[in-house]
């Protein structure tokens, strides 16, 4: 949303846009209920991340886990999220949930080469908002990951990486 942000304040800054589990303005079916309730634990939770990130099968379960352990490896780690930024995140993304009819159509002028990936269970931002976003953007691609849901990215890593070379490689 921040990135859709940039191309329509910023578009000289940007050569090729990658907008992951999104949807563009007024995107419908956000944050139900339960996933609020999952999203805005602090500190957030294994059980948690694997409901918000991950289809409820054992193949995107199971990669959940292994995205968990290489996340749980890394050295360098983020601040801690505090209650605070949880609930302005959710406000920012209820806004732009909010945003009119117009604000969608100007997507339409977003002439930027533009890559649009989600999961096909994406419980977060439902995969119809990308698919919705990349039908308004002239020059999108769209990839929806089998089985996966709002971490699509973390559960194909191998597969996220090569479609992006290939994206941010090609004329």
């Amino acid at each position: 949303m921040v990135a859709q942000q940039m191309l329509f304040d910023r578009p000289e800054s940007v050569r090729r846009a990658i907008l992951v589990g999104t949807g563009g303005p007024g995107a419908a079916g956000m944050f139900a209920p339960e996933v609020v309730m999952a999203a805005t634990r602090v500190p957030p939770d294994a059980e948690s991340l694997l409901f918000l990130f991950f289809h409820p099968t054992v193949t995107s379960q199971s990669a959940g886990k292994s995205y968990l352990l290489r996340m749980l490896a890394r050295i360098e780690r983020e601040p801690s999220t505090t209650a605070e930024t949880i609930q302005a995140h959710l406000a920012a993304i209820r806004a732009w949930g909010e945003l009119n009819g117009d604000a969608f159509a100007r997507l339409r002028r977003i002439e930027h080469p533009t890559l649009v990936v989600n999961g096909t269970h994406d419980i977060m931002i439902p995969a119809f908002n990308s698919y919705a976003l990349s039908q308004q953007l002239p020059n999108a691609q769209l990839i929806l990951y089998a089985n996966a849901g709002h971490g699509s990215l973390f559960q194909y890593p191998e597969w996220f990486v090569q479609d992006a070379l290939r994206f941010l490689g090609s004329d």
